[in-house]
């Protein structure tokens, strides 16, 4: 009968829908955890396996993911220009997706948009990324999606804080934090990446810190600094302003513009090589990892200029 014919191809869907929803966050967390483990070449591998079966499901859902989170990758390695082609992808899918009321497939914006958002904040163009964050936290809210509210707002009061407006960014920590203590949200607010322990330490010691998040606030903080030697990763105190060399600023200078090694190499007059090393120090001193978490630090410091 048609309604029987109806109600199995609803249900093929339903499984479908499942099946994707499965994969994305199965290579979602993959990818983070190669990155975590500073294998970036098992993250970019799995990245091309899920865009790869994304193609041949025709899962354009699963191709936006990848090339969001391609971006991010490349983005911690300082490769913007190659960040950028991933959005110019990203706004290819948008066209082919039209979506007239929100769905599943309205995720393909919203991929696009945070994309956007951090390139923007890898270039130093913290007003843009902010723009675009504050929308998609308002959305996020008002669809009560909470999990992604969170990693929204985080990101969110990280752009404000690098911005300058540091009120609210205080502020938005705050509604993340008040969200995260009732829903028991506690990895969202770590994975805006360890430029959030500086804003958990100012927080802290903030008029906005109420006591019932003390608890969660020192919980955080401490799983933004594992062991490192004898000092603590992220710990401030270990990266003084003045702790960078005027060759460590150019180098800064020249990374935060997205060049290369070998094009700061050139510029600077030095070996490759050099050039990691002196990275290695930068790395150290600023409590970060990746190239463009340096630029950031360093922006949000006021070692370098911003755009």
């Amino acid at each position: 009968p048609p309604a029987r014919g109806h109600r199995q191809v609803a249900a093929a869907g339903s499984r479908g829908q499942l099946l994707l929803e499965g994969v994305l966050r199965a290579y979602g967390v993959l990818v983070r955890v190669a990155v975590a483990r500073e294998n970036l070449e098992l993250a970019y591998e799995l990245l091309a396996q899920a865009e790869a079966l994304g193609h041949n499901r025709q899962w354009d859902r699963l191709v936006a993911a990848v090339l969001r989170e391609r971006g991010r990758v490349l983005l911690s390695e300082g490769r913007l220009s190659e960040a950028s082609a991933c959005v110019v992808r990203l706004d290819g899918l948008v066209a082919a997706n039209p979506v007239p009321v929100a769905c599943a497939r309205s995720e393909i914006e919203r991929y696009r948009r945070l994309a956007c958002a951090e390139l923007a904040c890898a270039q130093g163009r913290w007003t843009q990324a902010c723009e675009i964050l504050e929308r998609l936290h308002g959305e996020a809210q008002a669809a009560r999606q909470r999990r992604l509210a969170a990693q929204i707002g985080s990101s969110l009061a990280l752009a404000l804080h690098a911005a300058g407006d540091g009120d609210r960014a205080l502020l938005t920590l705050r509604g993340v934090l008040d969200g995260a203590a009732r829903a028991g949200l506690y990895r969202s607010i770590l994975d805006a990446g360890p430029d959030m322990l500086h804003l958990l330490e100012r927080f802290r010691a903030s008029s906005r810190c109420a006591k019932a998040l003390e608890p969660l606030v020192q919980r955080l903080l401490s799983a933004c600094r594992p062991a490192r030697g004898s000092a603590q990763f992220g710990d401030t105190a270990a990266a003084p302003a003045d702790a960078l060399s005027p060759r460590e600023r150019d180098i800064l200078v020249l990374i935060a513009e997205g060049k290369s090694n070998k094009e700061v190499a050139r510029v600077l007059g030095m070996g490759p090589e050099t050039v990691k090393t002196h990275l290695k120090h930068i790395f150290v001193k600023l409590a970060v990892e990746r190239r463009a978490q340096a630029a950031a630090r360093a922006r949000s410091l006021g070692l370098i200029g911003g755009t």
